[in-house]
Order: structure tokens, then sequence, then C-alpha cells
């Protein structure tokens, strides 16, 4: 672990094996918004925002209804076979939690918005 706390974020943290799988035959079924409706809800309150810098109280929100919107985007993602490529970026930043020894900290992800 010391070269994280050189600042080398690169190196120290294996990654895990990408997992195979067949692909799925047949059409993709389209989103609903009852589906990313379930979703939001399961967000919890309080965490700290991503890489958009919107809290989850406000993906939430019923004020500007983002089921709706989240929902056409997805499937706007899952038609084209495209996503935004910062999607595919990110950077592990150790985070200690408190608990075990500070020099071997927890490593967290965070999307990079490029």
């Amino acid at each position: 672990m010391a070269p994280l706390l050189r600042g080398d974020l690169n190196t120290g943290i294996p990654a895990p094996p990408i997992l195979h799988a067949d692909p799925v035959q047949g059409p993709v079924q389209p989103i609903t918004t009852a589906e990313v409706e379930e979703a939001l809800r399961r967000m919890k309150n309080g965490k700290p925002t991503g890489p958009d810098d919107i809290a989850t109280e406000l993906w939430k929100s019923r004020s500007w209804n983002p089921a709706t919107w989240l929902t056409m985007f997805f499937n706007k993602i899952v038609t084209e076979k495209k996503a935004p490529t910062n999607w595919s970026c990110s950077i592990m930043v150790p985070i200690w939690k408190k608990k075990g020894s500070p020099a071997n900290p927890t490593p967290q992800s965070y999307d990079e918005d490029l």
C-alpha cells in the first residue's frame, strides 16, 4: 500500500476480474418509468454527490419528475447502443473508514466527469 500513500493511485489496488456473460438473445425490453422510480426510491439520502453534483434528494424530488426524463434518457442509450464516454472513466480514492489502519484505507470509486 506504500504507493497509495505517495499519491500514486494507478497502482496498488488490483482490479477484480471481468466476468463474461453470454449475450442476451432477442429484443431488449424498454426501461419503464416504474423501474426508474423504484431505483430512485432505493437511493440513500444524505450521501455525497457524484460528478453531476446533484444530490440524491433532488433526484428523488417530485417537483421536477426526474423519473420521466431519466427513463427517456436510458431508453435512448439502449436504442442507440451508445453511452456517454465519461461513464467509462473513474478515479479510485482511498478513504479511511475509521476501521483498521489509515495506511490501509478502503478504496472507493468515483466517476470522473470529463
